[in-house]
């Protein structure tokens, strides 16, 4: 029996034939892999609330446990939109789908985020009506408007990240939201900080509180292994002890450093080329594309230096995330833990930085194990030996698979198999990461550039 097939049996003894919380675990380990569910999960697999608050870590699998409770309360696939899930950014509802459609194969999963095609959206909600859509607030409301939505049959409604969803640049679209969805039975909110009360439109009167965030029974949501490092800055424009830091660290050290404003994320990008240093650029002012570009780069090692804003605090799954960064002082508790949730996920240690001047007020929030102040270093990293990054301008919407790229680069240009890395392809792009010889070697090919008949141009970024 084949995966799909075996996935699809399990979905329907797990959801329609339901006996007892021992099979539902059973088929959920089947399903995902996984060798254990950690505590969260199993209380949402047991659970029958129908309004739930879920606090829990970063990291910690919320999405899998919202999904777990979610799926159980679910009617069979193909009656319609039954379930909603809002999310505050792209980058976590791209998350949340992908997440859904490995456990949920059976059911339709649809992601609808800005940036992101409206034609293409509501030519595929017309064309196939999705069991599950995952979106963010505004997207969600222009196909309402537009009414590229059957809002009757939708019975469940997940808001994760809820405090970020209910700041007040989202609570007049949450409203319009919830004034829409009328016949919602199951309410989840989840989140890794709580806000002190809800707005009263979300009649949340029976809500009950799942909270795991200190949890330190062995589980994955148990508290990780950090280590909090406050860095001294001589001088309040803290660069030069920034630039010190990722020196002092491996070459291939994955890091996060954090900035209060787009134009400083700017600014310390470009100190950081300027001093050797691989580093990228995310924050909220950026072309999707770019933002997508810039996390691929960071995940395969090519670029492993990330200066962001807060935008990159949430929604962004990428375990192997060493090292964060606070270069300016976060200006609240909740964007301390969602800036510090970015290390030691999964089980992992992390290291978290606070570099902090004379200039710096030091919030009560903010503490450290240690104190520590790195050697100065006018030397590179080493960067050089860091891996290449290729980008091809073809995608999934031009049929480019994972298989065909590496056959192009193996038959084709003439690779070792061993010197080809990741693969990631995209909707309108493709990324391979290369050893700095093999790139070196296909960029002195005369075999013309093709793939599948698609001519492309090769650009390499490192």
């Amino acid at each position: 029996m084949n995966y799909e097939s075996f996935s699809s049996n399990c979905i329907f003894k797990l959801f329609f034939i339901m006996s007892d919380s021992s099979s539902v675990k059973k088929q959920i380990l089947a399903i995902t892999g996984f060798k254990k569910l950690n505590p969260m999960q199993i209380k949402m697999s047991e659970t029958d609330d129908r309004q739930i608050i879920l606090l829990a870590p970063t990291g910690s699998g919320k999405t899998i446990a919202f999904t777990i409770r979610l799926l159980r309360f679910m009617r069979r696939p193909g009656s319609g939109v039954q379930a909603v899930i809002l999310a505050p950014s792209r980058e976590l509802a791209l998350q949340i789908a992908g997440v859904l459609k490995k456990v949920a194969p059976s059911y339709r999963v649809t992601p609808l985020f800005g940036g992101h095609s409206f034609r293409d959206e509501a030519n595929s909600l017309a064309a196939n009506t999705p069991d599950i859509i995952v979106a963010t607030p505004g997207r969600l409301l222009d196909h309402i408007g537009r009414r590229n939505i059957d809002l009757t049959t939708i019975s469940s409604l997940v808001i994760d990240e809820y405090d970020k969803c209910l700041e007040l640049g989202f609570m007049d679209e949450m409203k319009r939201i919830l004034h829409k969805l009328k016949n919602t039975r199951l309410t989840i909110l989840t989140s890794a900080t709580a806000i002190d009360c809800l707005p009263e439109s979300m009649s949340l009167d029976k809500a009950v509180t799942f909270d795991f965030r200190e949890d330190t029974s062995g589980s994955a949501s148990a508290t990780p292994d950090i280590e909090i490092i406050e860095v001294p800055s001589p001088l309040p424009d803290k660069i030069g002890t920034l630039i010190d830091l990722l020196r002092a660290m491996p070459a291939d050290t994955r890091s996060i450093v954090f900035t209060n404003h787009r134009e400083s994320a700017e600014r310390i990008h470009q100190e950081l080329r300027k001093a050797g240093l691989p580093a990228g650029i995310y924050h909220g002012g950026m072309e999707q594309q770019d933002r997508q570009l810039a996390v691929t780069l960071l995940r395969n090692g090519t670029t492993p230096i990330l200066s962001a804003t807060d935008l990159a605090a949430r929604g962004l799954d990428i375990p192997q995330i060493e090292a964060v960064i606070h270069y300016h002082v976060p200006t609240s508790p909740e964007a301390w833990t969602h800036r510090n949730g970015r290390t030691a996920r999964a089980g992992a240690s992390g290291k978290i930085y606070t570099i902090l001047s004379d200039k710096d007020d030091r919030p009560e929030f903010m503490d450290a194990d240690r104190i520590w102040s790195p050697p100065h270093s006018g030397s590179s990293t080493g960067s050089s030996q860091l891996p290449v990054t290729l980008l091809i301008n073809l995608g999934k919407r031009d049929k480019i698979s994972r298989g065909d790229i590496l056959g192009f680069l193996t038959k084709q240009a003439g690779l070792n198999g061993a010197d080809v890395g990741r693969i990631d392809v995209e909707d309108r792009f493709s990324t391979v990461v290369l050893t700095p010889e093999s790139a070196e070697l296909l960029l002195k090919s005369t075999q013309p550039q093709k793939i599948k008949g698609h001519r492309f141009r090769p650009e390499f970024l490192s």
